[in-house]
């Protein structure tokens, strides 16, 4: 038989007005006597933390003959989308002997995910990223740290943003466009031709060393029109940087031939020139390279349109038969 442990008391049966009762105290183990006034169902939960629109399963089964059900219109091991939220689920069963469950089951919202707005730097710029929104935890592709500064590869890059609640794993994404631009400010020169290496950009040729902007002249290519020294200022994205300057001579254009009365005007030219010559002449229009771009002939004087030619120097060659001249011709 278990020893258990009592209390000190007043002996109201003993007799008598003299009495001392003395408190004992037991030293053996105490017993707890748990008695089950039900049998708990066989439960199994697939997820208790969810994000919206997922799915649970829920399921409980008497382990006597009760049959179980759940409230809230939901079906026993059949998946169902709970509402956002907390809700809390009961399963009961027939047989008056099982305990009833109850499970709560949370549901969380996909978080606001903001990865910022698109942007462009320029040559020796860095730029920093950084997720904001409702998320707790934020992960970039592409090796980027939230919040760390970084200079992206030349070109348009798009970076994608994970947030994600860490309590529930719930998850959403975003991304952001980094345009990184370097230019290529150098020129080449060909003869008295300029031309700027950065395709696909904005230009504007200028004069040095006071930078001061050659008028009309704001394509990729440059034909000086005097000797001197030019430079191009290249824009694109947002960004600019200045070539060298590069000192062009030997310009000086030949537009008459006092002796054997032979010239081009005007000199430059846009649209259509005037070649002149004494008496029955023939001409040819060369390129910088020496390939044959125009010829004909005329008497002591021709009209030729040049508009279709890419702007540039043109050599034209005369001859009248007594006399052959050559004149550098600037096309605008």
């Amino acid at each position: 038989m278990s020893n258990f442990n009592g209390g000190g008391g007043g002996g109201s049966y003993n007799s008598g007005t003299s009495q001392v009762n003395t408190p004992g105290v037991g030293t053996s183990n105490g017993q707890v006597v748990i008695t089950e006034l039900c049998t708990s169902l066989i439960t199994s939960v697939s997820d208790d933390s969810v994000c919206v629109g997922d799915s649970v399963i829920l399921h409980a089964e008497s382990t006597g003959s009760g049959t179980s059900s759940w409230d809230g219109g939901i079906t026993d091991n059949v998946a169902f989308v709970p509402s956002l939220g907390t809700t809390t689920y009961t399963a009961t069963s027939s047989d008056g002997g099982d305990c009833n469950f109850v499970i709560d089951i949370v549901v969380s919202d996909y978080p606001t995910v903001h990865a910022g707005l698109d942007t462009a730097i320029c040559e020796g710029d860095s730029v920093l990223l950084y997720g904001s929104g409702s998320a707790d935890v934020w992960v970039w592709d592409g090796g980027v740290t939230d919040s760390v500064w970084f200079i992206p590869p030349v070109g348009t890059t798009t970076y994608a943003l994970t947030g994600t609640i860490s309590a529930f794993g719930c998850q959403s994404m975003d991304s952001v466009d980094v345009t990184y631009t370097v230019i290529d400010a150098t020129v080449t020169v060909s003869g008295v031709d300029l031309t700027a290496n950065q395709a696909g950009a904005t230009y504007q040729w200028v004069n040095c060393p006071a930078f001061d902007p050659v008028s009309g002249e704001t394509s990729q290519n440059f034909s000086p029109s005097q000797d001197g020294d030019y430079a191009v200022v290249v824009s694109m994205n947002d960004c600019m940087d200045t070539s060298a300057c590069e000192t062009i001579a030997g310009v000086s254009i030949k537009t008459f031939n006092y002796d054997q009365e032979m010239y081009v005007y005007p000199n430059p030219a846009a649209g259509v020139v005037t070649i002149v010559a004494n008496g029955n002449f023939t001409f040819e229009l060369l390129d910088a390279s020496g390939r044959l771009v125009l010829a004909g002939e005329g008497t002591d004087k021709t009209q030729v349109s040049v508009s279709d030619l890419n702007r540039g120097t043109y050599m034209v060659k005369l001859n009248n038969g007594t006399d052959t001249n050559v004149i550098r011709l600037v096309k605008q």
